[in-house]
């Protein structure tokens, strides 16, 4: 079995070099691979595997396997590189929640910014008074008001055209639901 892991170790190395967006580093039983802000790692401990991807210091993507044959070592390889082949830096998607004073919707951001964390979502998330929007609505792709300055919404589409804006529904905004809010959010994402 040495002698085939040997093989594959060097297959695997030919994969690697052959994508000039990578920049590796190759030890005697390790490879690492950094690309935009991951660091991916490659351990062989005999017959064992153990493919690792983190980003920003977060483990994102691990998986060990017992090399028995080629296709499964390559099947198995093969799912790690395309992981790691998607992890380009994602353009951050930028949201104003607004409320007539801010603090509201402050909170809600801080709720929004750990649901979306703990999904791995790219999305910045900031909150502010309605009055403050004239100075900073060009920051963002889209604004979303709370139900008590609903009223303000024709202003701030005239103010802003260059962004996306829409109230937030009342029974979301008086919840805080998260997963809620998160769906408009990908709605209009997915409409753009």
């Amino acid at each position: 079995m040495k002698a085939n892991i040997d093989i594959f170790k060097k297959w695997m190395h030919y994969q690697i070099i052959s994508n000039a967006l990578w920049q590796y580093e190759e030890y005697d039983n390790k490879i690492v691979i950094t690309y935009h802000d991951c660091k991916a790692e490659i351990h062989v401990y005999g017959d064992i595997i153990e493919e690792s991807i983190k980003k920003n210091e977060e483990n994102i993507f691990y998986l060990f396997y017992s090399f028995n044959d080629y296709a499964y070592g390559k099947k198995m390889f093969n799912v790690f590189i395309e992981y790691l082949s998607h992890q380009k830096q994602k353009k951050t998607h930028k949201i104003l929640l607004s409320c007539s004073g801010g603090m509201t919707t402050s909170f809600f951001k801080t709720r929004m910014m750990e649901y979306l964390s703990l999904r791995h979502l790219h999305y910045e998330i900031d909150a502010a008074a309605v009055e403050d929007i004239d100075y900073i609505a060009d920051q963002y792709d889209l604004i979303l008001i709370a139900p008590q300055v609903r009223y303000s919404l024709s202003h701030i589409k005239q103010i802003a055209p260059q962004c996306h804006v829409e109230p937030i529904d009342p029974s979301v905004f008086a919840s805080y639901n998260c997963t809620k809010l998160y769906e408009q959010i990908a709605a209009f994402y997915k409409m753009k």
